[in-house]
């Protein structure tokens, strides 16, 4: 039997995705709170969190860090809809996968259970990375060699910094307050914007931003500049 989190926040008990899952015996689903789900995913096989609007986000970002601080349990993001950057800065800080309207709850079921029959599995090994060289009279990057790319001022400061400390991960709020000039006492806005700009950075650098090769995310952390 698998044991399953359910994290609604309070505003979507009723869930049909949830609805199928108990369906069968072969999970055992509880509802928690966003607390529980961080001093209790160890014992989770599964984490579901409900995703319901634009003001849920920084909550889940600030969770789904928190959580990846202690387990690589598995965790799935329910949301009717979401919009494809903040799909995607879900996935790079932790949550294996995101389930939207577009999959209906019994094709659902099934991607849940192929993915616990498979989890375990190991990383490959990522490749060395090539040359990569800040330019900061023109606030760009030169990677490869010979591609020298434009970045914004935000953006520079922050690649700047991972590369004054390269190879070593920097902690979200430490980015936010060197970047931003701000003390980051809000901390899920924090954790959000850093991510959001981490997300564009990534576009402009890496080949494939799903599959960084040069800013790594360090779930427990923050991020590293691997050159």
């Amino acid at each position: 039997m698998y044991n399953l989190g359910f994290v609604s926040n309070g505003k979507y008990p009723n869930n049909e995705y949830i609805e199928v899952l108990k369906r069968k015996t072969i999970f055992n689903i509880k509802n928690i709170s966003s607390e529980q789900a961080i001093e209790g995913s160890g014992g989770l096989d599964v984490l579901l969190i409900q995703s319901g609007s634009a003001a849920d986000v920084g909550n889940i970002c600030e969770l789904l860090i928190e959580i990846r601080k202690r387990t690589n349990t598995l965790i799935w993001i329910l949301s009717d809809k979401l919009p494809n950057t903040t799909r995607i800065i879900f996935l790079q800080l932790g949550a294996d996968g995101i389930v939207t309207n577009q999959i209906e709850p019994d094709e659902y079921l099934l991607i849940l259970r192929n993915s616990l029959k498979r989890y375990g599995l190991s990383e490959e090994v990522e490749e060395n990375l090539d040359d990569f060289k800040l330019i900061p009279n023109n606030l760009s990057v030169v990677i490869e060699g010979n591609q020298e790319i434009s970045l914004t001022r935000l953006e520079f400061k922050t690649i700047e910094l991972l590369y004054e400390k390269k190879s070593e991960a920097i902690p979200y709020q430490a980015i936010y307050q060197q970047v931003w000039d701000n003390d980051g006492d809000d901390v899920k806005n924090s954790n959000y914007r850093v991510a959001n700009l981490i997300f564009h950075l990534r576009k402009k650098l890496e080949k494939n931003p799903l599959e960084p090769k040069y800013i790594k995310t360090v779930r427990s952390k923050g991020y590293l500049l691997n050159v």
